[in-house]
């Protein structure tokens, strides 16, 4: 967020209206919150089974690998958004992503970390 201070004025709020165009983002970032919590709450089921991934259910892992998918096809389409010129203010376009981006990157490392302990067979403590 202190790179949006850095980049914008604080009374232009402009870049809303980028924030409005990036809708497939933002519904990812909304799915993937919902899908994470649902992984950390059944993480500590795991937890309480002493660690086995028995107690973690397939189609929870499968719908971890698939929001990884679906993650970094939304970095993609955001750079490409970000990088193309329609003619529109560009600084308002970064500025929008730079709010989009941090939720995506988490989101998708909550959901790498899940993917790859359960791969590798990692007991969850």
């Amino acid at each position: 967020l202190s790179l949006i201070g850095l980049r914008e004025d604080q009374k232009n709020w402009n870049w809303i209206n980028q924030l409005k165009k990036m809708r497939g983002s933002l519904f990812v970032v909304l799915l993937g919150i919902l899908s994470a919590a649902v992984s950390c709450y059944m993480l500590f089921k795991v937890k309480n089974y002493r660690g086995s991934w028995l107690a973690y259910p397939g189609w929870l892992i499968a719908s971890n690998v698939i929001f990884v998918l679906i993650i970094v096809l939304a970095l993609r389409a955001l750079y490409r958004h970000t990088t193309q010129d329609t003619g529109e203010p560009r600084a308002q376009k970064i500025t929008a992503a730079l709010w989009v981006l941090p939720a995506l990157t988490i989101i998708l490392t909550i959901h790498m970390v899940v993917v790859l302990s359960w791969t590798a067979g990692v007991p969850f403590q």
